[in-house]
């Protein structure tokens, strides 16, 4: 059913067949720019608490630039960048921008590669790799060379899609398959799949404030296949890396840890023992990862590696069957580990949201399309959540 041959092919094979440029942002528009900047500050500073005055004269080097709007607004701070796009696609309006703004000295180079073809003797202050890094089969490698290309000192910026926190999308991306396996739509990239995901999801996503259109979204998060158990990346995987590298744990968006609140700062862990709080302090969060409710007014249990393991297996069987025409919907279960977990925790729209994940797996084994759609538009409870999916970590690396 979803184009079982293109399973193998490269993210950016998959762009540049389907010819998308996964975030268009048109900050040529006065008011885009401006709402565009304000949202990189916050990232930058209230998030991964980094002040801007870091960025002036500072040597950036950005992997998977795309068309280069988020390297703009570096470059704009008085950065010097090195930018490098396996995507020749999207170079040409990458240059425009660039020369709109009147910004092009600020690109130090630029290179159409890839991030494994990319050599360099020079150290940067700053690396970036932003929405693309964890669909790698090398993905660890990579990063590790990421904190080897930093300064002594130096700040690494990796966003990635957190297995945990994409539950929500992989419950609509599982939807959207299951009708169109009903319908039989086997072209997930055609219009008539477009479309019955407009059918489904178009009321909730006018909720987001989101950057791009629905249509690029979901082409790139419901249809895509490295929005897949494979390509969804941890904490828990990525911290021993960083460590590993010289590196340690600065920051993430969004901010879930708080094991510096209310410590004395001459408490001071070493960078091992850090990293461990931290994963543990994780599971005190897996909530909000599933759910993306920040839930700061009451006790809720950190979750046990049981259920943690249920969810892992639940997102893996979900991703397998949007990966294969042959997978049986009637095998996927509602796991009762998770079940009981949530159903204990005190707040009633985490209550809500269990009631109707149960509901939508019973809902989806239907053969009545109608059925499926008029019902999910019932389940509030699922509408209004949307998870925690995308997750910004930064790193620095040891002086």
């Amino acid at each position: 059913m979803n184009n079982l041959a293109s399973k193998k092919k490269s993210l950016l094979k998959y762009y540049q067949e389907n010819e998308i440029n996964p975030v268009v942002i048109r900050v040529e528009n006065k008011d885009v720019w401006k709402d565009h900047e304000k949202k990189r500050q916050n990232l930058y500073t209230n998030h991964l608490k980094i002040p801007l005055t870091f960025f002036q004269h500072r040597s950036i080097l950005e992997f998977g630039c795309n068309s280069g709007e988020n390297a703009l607004y570096l470059a704009s701070l008085g950065a010097s960048l090195t930018l490098i796009e396996p995507n020749s696609q999207v170079l040409p309006r990458l240059k425009d921008l660039f020369r709109k703004f009147g910004l092009e000295k600020s690109i130090e180079n630029l290179e159409n590669k890839e991030i494994e073809k990319f050599v360099s003797k020079k150290s940067y202050d700053m690396v970036v790799a932003e929405g693309f890094l964890h669909t790698l089969q090398n993905r660890d490698e990579m990063l590790i060379k990421i904190c080897s290309l930093l300064s002594p000192g130096g700040i690494g910026v990796v966003s990635f899609d957190d297995r945990y926190g994409s539950l929500s999308e992989m419950l609509r991306a599982l939807l959207l398959q299951r009708v169109c396996q009903l319908r039989k739509i086997e072209n997930l990239n055609s219009e008539s799949c477009i479309e019955t995901a407009q059918e489904l999801f178009l009321e909730d996503f006018k909720r987001l404030n989101a950057s791009r259109d629905f249509v690029s979204w979901c082409l790139d998060n419901l249809v895509n296949l490295h929005t897949s158990w494979e390509s969804f990346w941890t904490y828990q995987q990525i911290i021993p890396l960083i460590e590993k590298a010289g590196c340690q744990f600065y920051s993430s968006s969004p901010g879930w840890s708080d094991i510096d609140n209310y410590l004395w700062y001459k408490n001071v862990f070493s960078i091992k023992d850090r990293h461990l709080c931290i994963i543990e302090d994780w599971k005190k969060n897996f909530v909000f990862f599933l759910t993306g409710f920040p839930l700061t007014d009451r006790h809720v249990p950190p979750a046990t590696q049981s259920i943690v393991n249920s969810v892992s297996g639940l997102i893996g069987s979900m991703s397998e069957f949007c990966a294969s025409s042959n997978y049986d919907i009637n095998s996927l279960q509602y796991p009762k580990e998770l079940e009981e977990y949530l159903s204990d925790i005190e707040y009633p729209d985490i209550r809500d949201f269990n009631k109707c994940l149960k509901s939508l797996f019973a809902i989806i084994k239907s053969n009545d399309e109608r059925y499926i759609i008029d019902n999910y538009h019932s389940l509030e409870g699922i509408r209004n959540v949307w998870g925690s999916a995308l997750h910004y970590i930064c790193f620095a690396r040891g002086i």
